[in-house]
């Protein structure tokens, strides 16, 4: 059972387009896909149907300010491989 105030960090792939973002969520992680998705303004905006997206939570149950935090932190740092981050309200950056 959740607590007021805490989040999960969570990890969204594009296999296809080769991008990432990361999340946190109060609710069940599938929910908040579907949420995501259906967001003309998220940062799954452009994905089309049939691309291979794959999701997966990254921590337990933490304080929502520090999974935030972790969050801001994933998005921020340049990601080992290819893939683009996509970063909230930020431009994306690729990896080296």
């Amino acid at each position: 059972m959740r607590g007021v105030g805490e989040r999960i960090v969570y990890q969204v792939i594009n296999l296809t387009r080769e991008e990432m973002f990361f999340g946190t969520t109060d609710i069940e992680l599938s929910k908040e896909i579907e949420r995501i998705a259906k967001d003309p303004n998220g940062p799954a905006k452009g994905w089309a149907k049939g691309e291979l997206v794959q999701w997966r939570p990254l921590t337990d149950l933490l304080p929502e300010e520090q999974a935030r935090s972790l969050a801001v932190d994933l998005s921020k740092h340049a990601p080992p491989n290819k893939f683009k981050v996509i970063a909230f309200g930020e431009s994306p950056k690729r990896g080296s």
